[in-house]
């Protein structure tokens, strides 16, 4: 017997749990014990190479590290560097480990990995001049380290300018090509930082600039660069003087990143596409007053929100929206973290279930928010061997685990798991006795004797008259063409094994064995008279197909029956069924 172990119930769990419950729920603290109102900045990597993800925290006062353990615990705080600084981590010696590359003042400094984590005496590298900030990435992809250089000028006549320095090898660096300049008459400034728009593989440089101007108005413009072996081209500039952040992000999972916009003033997060070569006009997707990070929580390749978004008062909530095709209406509230605007946050894998999750600090803490997106279900089944189950698109037949994946509502998966666990069927059998009766005849039907079983009989065109054993049954046939004996063998783990015979009835039996016996249906004074040149047995039964008497004469005394309808039958040697017809006492 087949069953179906349909998806119905499930989706209905599923979409009950959705709404019932936040996915960021569980919140773990690593380190309770920091400078209050210094928020650190966090670094998601695997820093000692032991395939386990660590947490590196930086801010102005030093560089911590906490190693991964494993399943979401983690170290305590290992100081690396004090004095702080902006932090990177780069492969500079390609020895397949992370070394540290910290800018403190105008001063680059390297760390060299020994690959467990353990960092060397700092080297300069690269001193940048006064009033100066570096960003770093590799824009050649020659495996060595390049330069984005910020200047910043606030004297008379404010600038800030952008050069692009690359790296000859061995840290001798180029000339300074600058990039950008922008003026202003009290104020200016420009932010870059590095992002693989297109999906190429190299290194594209997303900035963006402001300046105040005499009348007191601000003006700022949003410039994309391509970066090929080195060299930059601008291929897209755009009026940003609303927004004040842009964050790169993949929204449809086409492997490049669209911009993010966000204007603070109108609580609104806006995109423009990336159609391969370029961005076209923004667009609104959500509500939003700060993007703190925009990254994939539920595996289905688009970027999904982590934000703060005003209440109806006006007090900032966290939330995550989910990307469902571009519609960021599905929003989780997070709770457990008072919300405002001095956390930072990070993401990745910190408890190894194949999620990312959220790293954040804020004042005195360091910690980390379990991502639950998909709800498991678990189910266990006992199967027969003989026996299968519908799941997950197919029969299964054989033991194992087997696992269902179910999409909500939400965007995110449900996971149904089921455990089969295959139980022994009855061996397979014959059922005995004759497949061609005449009607009104009495036959014997069995199936091998066994003990470990229950045998249940169904006759369709026949009355089971007696069952002496739980292996045997007599039948009496009825006056029908074709009628079945169906045994099914049931063992105490319910398992069932079934066998059925096809019974045909035929009035030419007994004329096509034995055309000369003859019985005179009504019979004369107290006897019953047979005539046949066989030796037979005869036996007798009334209507309810108890058997009266058993004989060989072929003259039967009658005389103690009460009047009314028997049923005769002749048997052979064999004790087979080769005549048989009703009479009347009278």
């Amino acid at each position: 017997m087949k069953s179906f172990l349909t998806p119905l119930l499930l989706i209905l769990a599923s979409i009950q749990v959705i709404f019932a419950q936040d996915i960021f729920t569980e919140f773990h603290v690593i380190d309770s014990d920091l400078p209050y109102n210094n928020s650190f900045e966090l670094i998601i990597k695997d820093v000692d190479n032991d395939g386990i993800i660590d947490i590196l925290a930086y801010n102005s006062s030093k560089v911590n590290l906490y190693k991964g353990l494993g399943f979401g615990a983690f170290s305590e705080a290992i100081t690396l560097i004090t004095g702080g600084g902006s932090v990177t981590l780069f492969d500079t010696d390609n020895d397949m480990d992370l070394d540290l590359f910290r800018f403190k003042g105008s001063v680059l400094y390297e760390y060299l990995n020994d690959g467990e984590g353990n960092f060397s005496n700092p080297t300069v590298v690269y001193n940048s001049g006064p009033s100066s900030s570096l960003i770093c990435g590799d824009v050649d992809n020659d495996g060595d380290i390049d330069l984005v250089k910020k200047e910043v000028n606030d004297d008379n006549v404010p600038w800030a300018r952008l050069y692009l320095i690359k790296n000859q090898g061995n840290y001798e660096f180029g000339a300074e090509n600058q990039i950008h300049l922008v003026t202003g008459y009290y104020d200016a400034n420009v932010h870059a930082r590095f992002s693989d728009l297109f999906g190429t593989g190299n290194l594209d440089l997303v900035f963006s600039d402001f300046s105040l101007g005499y009348n007191g108005m601000y003006e700022s413009m949003l410039y994309v660069a391509r970066i090929n072996n080195g060299y930059y081209s601008v291929i897209h500039e755009e009026d940003c003087a609303q927004y004040g952040y842009i964050d790169p992000a993949d929204l449809d999972g086409d492997g490049d990143k669209e911009l993010l916009w966000i204007n603070d003033s109108y609580g609104s997060i806006l995109k423009s596409v990336n159609n391969g070569n370029g961005f076209g006009n923004k667009v609104w997707i959500t509500d939003g007053n700060e993007l703190y990070v925009s990254f994939d929580i539920n595996n289905d390749d688009k970027c999904d929100l982590w934000l703060n978004e005003a209440d109806m008062y006006g007090s900032p909530e966290l939330k995550c929206k989910v990307n469902l095709n571009g519609n960021f209406s599905y929003t989780y509230d997070v709770m457990g973290i008072s919300s405002d605007y001095t956390y930072r946050f990070s993401y990745g894998d910190l408890n190894d279930d194949g999620f990312d999750d959220i790293a954040y600090s804020r004042n005195f803490q360091i910690g980390w928010v379990s991502n639950h997106p998909s709800t498991n279900y678990f189910y266990e089944e006992e199967l027969c061997s003989n026996d299968s189950i519908y799941f997950g698109g197919q029969w299964i037949t054989e033991e194992g685990m087997y696992v269902d994946s179910l999409t909500s509502i939400g965007g995110t998966d449900s996971i149904v798991k089921l455990s089969i666990t295959l139980l022994p069927a009855p061996d397979n059998f014959d059922i005995e006795g004759p497949s061609e009766v005449v009607p009104d005849s009495m036959e014997t039907y069995s199936v091998p004797v066994n003990n470990e079983v229950y045998y249940d009989w169904i006759v369709e065109g026949g009355d089971i008259t007696s069952n002496p054993n739980n292996h045997t049954i007599t039948v009496l046939w009825g006056d029908i063409a074709t009628g079945t004996v169906t045994a099914t063998a049931i063992s105490g783990n319910s398992c069932q094994t079934t066998s059925i015979l096809t019974v045909t009835t035929s009035n030419a039996i007994q004329d096509r064995f034995y055309p000369s016996l003859k019985i005179w249906p009504v019979p004369v004074g107290d006897y019953l008279y047979i005539e046949t040149d066989k030796a037979l047995y005869f036996v007798m039964y009334d209507l309810n197909g108890c058997e009266i008497l058993r004989t060989q004469k072929k003259s039967i005394n009658v005389a103690g029956l009460k009047g009314g309808v028997y049923l005769i039958v002749a048997l052979d040697s064999d004790d087979r069924t080769v005549y048989q017809r009703k009479i009347i006492k009278k």
